[in-house]
């Protein structure tokens, strides 16, 4: 038996299915739904979510709205600071429409917020550290693990930075 409880499907709504290495992911209209080993059953993430990205441990999940970035934990954290699993957090209130959000590794997010790139550390146990690393109209980003460099698309060309993290 996959899932315990079975999951309401509504006729005329809209869904989406993300399946990575180790996570299943449902999206309905604008809630997100995360298939929780644990219990058997899909938990909510949460409401109002445009989109999310998983990180690369596949342990903790960033999701968001037009302003607002969070972080959700799928699993226990024990290093510092330690989390619960199923806690979430604001990260990030921006004032620009998210359009893009990517893990650089387990602690740092980059998201694209209007124009500008910016890169967020997800301790935030004093004030969340953030950087933002360059402006480009409308950026498409991805990330390369191997150099630690960011590559934009934007207006028909295509920029790689120098390494971001060490």
């Amino acid at each position: 038996v996959l899932q315990e409880t079975p999951f309401e499907i509504k006729p005329e709504t809209p869904y989406g299915l993300e399946i990575s290495r180790k996570n299943v992911f449902l999206g309905q209209e604008d809630r997100l739904f995360w298939f929780d080993e644990k219990t058997r059953n899909f938990a909510e993430v949460g409401v109002n979510i445009k989109d999310f990205a998983v990180s690369r441990d596949e342990t903790k999940l960033a999701f968001f709205n037009n302003s607002e970035a969070w972080v959700y934990f799928l699993k226990d954290k024990a290093d510092q600071p330690a989390r619960k699993y199923k806690d979430s957090f604001l990260l990030a209130r921006m004032k620009d429409q998210i359009g893009q959000a990517l893990w650089l590794d387990n602690n740092h997010v980059l998201f694209s917020a209007g124009n500008k790139l910016r890169v967020i550390e997800i301790d935030n146990r004093d004030q969340t550290n953030f950087a933002d690393i360059g402006e480009f109209k409308d950026p498409e980003i991805l990330f390369n693990s191997n150099n630690k460099k960011a590559l934009v698309l934007t207006e028909g060309n295509l920029y790689v930075s120098s390494a971001i993290l060490p």
